[in-house]
C-alpha cells in the first residue's frame, strides 16, 4: 500500500464561469466548494461571489483565512511556535512578571497550573 501524500500547501485554484456562485463556508457541503445548504443550524452563511467574467479564484485550504473560503494569504504566516508555547500561556506571564517587594501594596502574582 502506498504512503499517502501530504496535501500541497497554499491555495487551491478554482476556475469559475461568469455569474453568481454560492461558496461553502462551513466545510460540510457534499458539493465541494459549492454550498448545498448543509450550513443550516451552524450559524454560518454561504459566501456569495458575483463574477462578470470567467475567473479563477483561489480557495483557502489552511482554514486560517479571514475571508474563508477565499484565500487571503494567511497560510504564509510563520508556522514556528514561540519557545514558551509548549508549556501554555500561563507560564510566560509568571516568568516575565516583575518581582514585587513585600509590603508594596500589590498582592503577589498568582501562578496558574498549565492546562487549566
Amino acid at each position: 500500500m502506498a504512503d499517502p501524500t501530504p496535501p500541497t500547501p497554499g491555495p487551491e485554484p478554482l476556475p469559475l464561469p461568469a455569474g453568481v456562485h454560492q461558496l461553502c463556508s462551513c466545510g460540510r457541503s457534499h458539493q465541494g466548494w459549492f454550498c448545498d445548504g448543509a450550513h443550516l443550524g451552524t450559524g454560518r452563511i454561504s459566501y456569495g461571489v458575483r463574477l462578470s467574467e470567467a475567473t479563477t479564484v483561489l480557495m483557502c485550504r489552511c482554514g486560517r483565512s479571514r475571508r474563508y473560503p477565499l484565500c487571503d494569504g494567511s497560510h504564509e504566516a510563520s508556522a514556528r511556535r514561540p519557545w514558551w508555547r509548549p508549556w501554555g500561556f500561563a507560564v510566560l506571564p509568571a516568568l516575565l512578571s516583575p518581582a514585587r517587594p513585600a509590603g508594596s501594596g500589590h498582592p503577589p502574582p498568582q501562578r496558574q497550573s498549565p492546562g487549566r
